[in-house]
């Protein structure tokens, strides 16, 4: 994966994708937690595929970011999820990032993976705006 990007832009909830499996980690580095809504979170407690989980701070959870499996051509892929800050509404983000694919020479084993030194681009935003606000309020 490379050229990741997250919208709209966060400062303290970090987003990384990476890998051919399009598994991400999102990490809580709030103050306060925040949850993940309807988010497809790969772990022990979210057996159904997709969850809400509050992430304490300095925490983080896996999430299934793109299914790649099967893919033969790269560009750019995105997915849309919910971040709840306290007791605010959710909010939408979306991250996108671009693939690239390749084949073996034999063209049986083909398959999308992220580039060597791919940009690990985190998704470091400016959603805390609200929190450091409301604290000096």
């Amino acid at each position: 994966m490379r050229n990741q990007r997250v919208e709209p832009a966060q400062q303290c909830l970090i987003i990384m994708v990476t890998g051919s499996e399009g598994l991400g980690t999102v990490r809580n580095k709030c103050d306060a937690p925040v949850t993940l809504v309807d988010w497809p979170i790969r772990n022990d407690t979210c057996q159904s595929g997709v969850c809400t989980e509050e992430l304490r701070p300095w925490h983080e959870v896996y999430f299934r970011f793109a299914d790649l499996e099967g893919r033969s051509e790269g560009g750019s892929v995105q997915d849309t999820y919910q971040v709840r800050f306290g007791e605010e509404e959710a909010q939408r983000i979306t991250v996108s990032a671009d693939v690239r694919c390749f084949s073996s020479k034999t063209g049986e084993d083909t398959g999308c993976a992220s580039a060597p030194g791919a940009l690990a681009a985190l998704g470091v935003l400016l959603m805390a705006g609200p929190i450091v606000r409301r604290r000096r309020g």
